[in-house]
């Protein structure tokens, strides 16, 4: 028997270093997201057009009931002289809880390593490791390969 398929909507991280010249960091981050959780087996992860048309667009556990997913992932993004923080929010939508909230950091020029941390917690969080199926993927720790 299949383990029971979870449902996960990543919605756009919100900038707030105070320079609109990141917001494609923010986004990057969240798109980067939304392409790793995608490749595993066991999750069901919402589109990034559909989860882009939300952005600031209310409560994200309102959000998750109409797209009809378990959990929902919100972030933000802050900047710390050379280095970028990321505060996470993995939301339960039907206890409208939160289920896991963490700080992820790392030096600018490194910002998607900071993608794997979240998408690690994440998954440990969604899928029991007996469960899980390795991912070999790689993704690019370049900052300009999203704008």
């Amino acid at each position: 028997m299949a383990p029971k398929s979870r449902s996960i909507a990543i919605l756009p991280f919100k900038n707030e270093t105070g320079d609109p010249a990141n917001d494609y960091i923010s986004d990057g981050l969240s798109e980067s997201l939304i392409n790793r959780l995608t490749g595993i087996s066991g999750i069901r992860t919402v589109s990034r057009s559909t989860a882009f048309s939300y952005r600031s667009k209310g409560d994200p556990v309102q959000i998750g009931r109409e797209l009809g997913v378990e959990s929902v992932l919100t972030g933000a993004l802050y900047r710390k002289g050379e280095m970028f923080e990321v505060d996470t929010k993995l939301l339960s939508v039907n206890e409208s809880s939160e289920a896991l909230a963490f700080r992820s950091a790392d030096k600018v020029e490194r910002t998607f390593a900071i993608a794997d941390q979240i998408a690690v917690k994440v998954i440990s969080y969604l899928i029991p490791s007996e469960s899980r199926t390795p991912s070999n993927t790689a993704y690019t720790e370049n900052n300009e390969a999203f704008q």
